[in-house]
């Protein structure tokens, strides 16, 4: 008697791990992927230098001519031009990442707390259906 007395004690056990303590293991996982894809495409340090010279391509004209101080003030602004749109164009496209790995995430989460309904459902449609 005493191993079917363990069983029983066992099965709520079981659905406390399967409906708190897995999720918030799950939870976590979630919200440690998502941030490293934030880290991977290095969206705080791109909004930092959002307005940065590309690749610090950035000239200085000392002691010389007005052409030559008017060129580097525009090859200065093609270069801080090329770097906002670079790195805009890579803060969206790992913004866009990021929200995807979370919805992902999270419909792991959710196929996870409805897996039980799904597999009772597919034996009660295989018998009636």
């Amino acid at each position: 008697m005493e191993a079917k007395q363990g069983t029983v004690d066992q099965v709520p056990n079981f659905f406390e791990w399967w409906l708190v303590d897995e999720p918030i293991n799950l939870w976590g996982i979630i919200v440690k992927i998502t941030h490293r894809v934030l880290i991977f495409f290095s969206i705080p340090i791109l909004i930092k230098t959002l307005f940065s010279p590309w690749k610090r391509d950035a000239h200085s004209a000392v002691n010389s001519s007005l052409d030559v101080i008017i060129r580097v003030i525009v090859d200065n602004l093609i270069s801080r031009l090329v770097g906002f749109t670079v790195r805009s164009i890579t803060i969206l496209i790992g913004l866009t990442v990021t929200f995807l790995t979370f919805l992902a995430g999270m419909g792991l989460l959710l196929f996870w707390l409805f897996l039980p309904v799904v597999a009772i459902g597919v034996i009660w449609w295989g018998f009636n259906g």
